[in-house]
Formats: C-alpha cells, sequence, structure tokens
C-alpha cells in the first residue's frame, strides 16, 4: 500500500535595518517549522552593506541556514524517515562598483560547511553523509550601450564537496568547478527585442557503476557502484537565440516571442545508462535545437 503523508513546511522571518549615511546593517532571524521533522532552531542571519565612495559599495552577509530532505526522501520504501536536516553556515562578502554610470562590476566571495549533506548512491536510498564545504568566486560585469543594447557576462570558479565514508573529500551533486556565460540584447525599436545568451558549465559529477553482480535468486543483475561522484558529465554549453515583439493596448501589453535554443550533442548528455548486465554504459542524449514560442499578457 502506498504511503501518504501531510506536511507542512514554512518559516517567520523578522529583522531589522539599521542606516546611517554610508552604512546598512540589517540582523535577523528566521524561525523555521516542518511537521514531518523533529523542531529546528532558529537561524539568525546578517546583512552589511558599506558605502566606500560614490558608486562603489562593499556587501557582507552571514547566517544559518537548513533545508529538511525532500518528502520522497522521508517515505519508507523510497527514502529513510530518519534522515536528517541538512545544516550549513555560510558567508559572503562582495565588492561593487559602477563606472560612468554604464559598466558595473561585481565580485563575490562565498564559503559554507554543511552539517549532514544528502547525496544519491547508485544502488540504495538518498542518503546523508558526516559533512560537505563549498567555496567560490564570481565575477560579473554588466554593459549598456546609448540605453538600446546591454551586455552582460559572468565567470565563476566554485568547488562543492562531500565527506565520503572513506574520509576523502569528493564532488558534490552539483559540484561545477567553471560556470561562465555572456548575454547581449538589443532593443532594435520600441516593440521589437533581439537577444543572444551563451552558456558554459563544468559537466555535472555522477557515481559510475564499476561492476556488477549476479544474483541467481531474481535472475537479475546488481549495479556495484564506484567512488562517489567519481566521474563526469561532458562540458555543457548551450546558445539561445530571442526575438520578442510588444504589441500595446490602452491597458495591457501582449509580449510574443520566438527562442531558438542550440545545444551540441556532446552536450545533451543527461544522464548515464547500462545494458542488462551492467558491461556497457552510455547516455540519454537531450534534444539538441528547440525552438519555442511564447507569450505574456502584462496588464
Amino acid at each position: 500500500m502506498d504511503d501518504a503523508r501531510t506536511r507542512l513546511a514554512g518559516g517567520l522571518y523578522a529583522d531589522i535595518a539599521l542606516r546611517s549615511d554610508d552604512l546598512t546593517v540589517i540582523p535577523g532571524v528566521r524561525f523555521p517549522f516542518d511537521t514531518l521533522m523533529a523542531p529546528q532552531l532558529p537561524e539568525p542571519r546578517l546583512a552589511v552593506r558599506l558605502r566606500l565612495r560614490d558608486q562603489v559599495r562593499l556587501k557582507f552577509a552571514a547566517g544559518r541556514y537548513q533545508q529538511a530532505p525532500s518528502t520522497p526522501n522521508l517515505l519508507p520504501g523510497t527514502g529513510d524517515p530518519d534522515l536528517p536536516i541538512t545544516g550549513s553556515w555560510q558567508v559572503s562578502a562582495g565588492l561593487e562598483s559602477t563606472i560612468a554610470n554604464r559598466l558595473e562590476l561585481l565580485v563575490d566571495v562565498y564559503g559554507k560547511t554543511l552539517e549532514d549533506p544528502l547525496i544519491h548512491p547508485v544502488d540504495a536510498p538518498a542518503r546523508t553523509t558526516s559533512a560537505g564545504r563549498a567555496m567560490g568566486v564570481e565575477l560579473v560585469s554588466r554593459y549598456r550601450l546609448l540605453e538600446v543594447i546591454f551586455l552582460r557576462a559572468w565567470v565563476a570558479l566554485a568547488r562543492s564537496q562531500v565527506r565520503a565514508a572513506d574520509g576523502s573529500w569528493r564532488p558534490a551533486d552539483g559540484d561545477q568547478p567553471l560556470i561562465a556565460g555572456l548575454v547581449g540584447s538589443w532593443d532594435i525599436d520600441d516593440v521589437w527585442t533581439l537577444g543572444v545568451r551563451y552558456r558554459y558549465g563544468s559537466g555535472l559529477p555522477y557515481t559510475p557503476v564499476q561492476d556488477s553482480l549476479y544474483d541467481a535468486g531474481t535472475d537479475s543483475w546488481l549495479p556495484i557502484a564506484g567512488p562517489l561522484n567519481g566521474a563526469r558529465l561532458p562540458a555543457y554549453q548551450k546558445v539561445d537565440v530571442r526575438l520578442a515583439r510588444d504589441i500595446v493596448w490602452d491597458r495591457w501589453t501582449l509580449n510574443i516571442a520566438g527562442e531558438l535554443w542550440y545545444v551540441p550533442r556532446s552536450s545533451a548528455q543527461l544522464y548515464p545508462t547500462y545494458n542488462f548486465d551492467y558491461s556497457e554504459q552510455g547516455f540519454v542524449i537531450g534534444p539538441t535545437l528547440l525552438p519555442l514560442l511564447s507569450a505574456r499578457a502584462t496588464f
């Protein structure tokens, strides 16, 4: 019989803003609740913004965060009802600068520690490991020309790791050491807009199957997992082209847009797949060219 659960989760947040001419300090606290989990501790937060000089700002943030497992991971059969909440202490600092009111430069550095992060083994339901960590730096630049051409570029270097059962640090499920992108938008006239976006990301890690074992009782082959997240998908690249038109009436605006997404076949590998005895590995390939048409009404 299926196991059904009723779940209510959320949180109450309170903060206070303390401001002077150049300094803003915002202490706060979040009180989370989840009917499927044990009572959670309050999550203190702090945000600070300091204007060093005109168009140069420094920002800092720190706090405690918690994330409960998803409902399927807590159900018997598909998960473990005793999974704990993942806790995290996080800190970040950044610098924002604007040059000639046109060029914006942003630098952010962050780090966090994880307690009981969730991992997804090949041959078992999701479980937690003892610890995790993440750190990175992100550079963002935005530029506008004659109020009709907008450019945005970014690059991020980051690592996200979890501690494996043998005590070594392994890539976390979403670990991408390098992410970069470029977005351009051109307001051709009052109604037409043309946009182009390019994205690059390191391939996501996955846990490969290194061997298999034949089970005569069920006449099936059982996978034997390799090192946790010991392999990676190929690097991901994607190019989007978007052409949009605004149709304006007295009380509302209709935006109609056509998009074309292109992903090289080498970047379209979604996840690994295996033959019956796990002796051969392949990949499920997603679409490489996808046209889209959308409409949005604004009142």
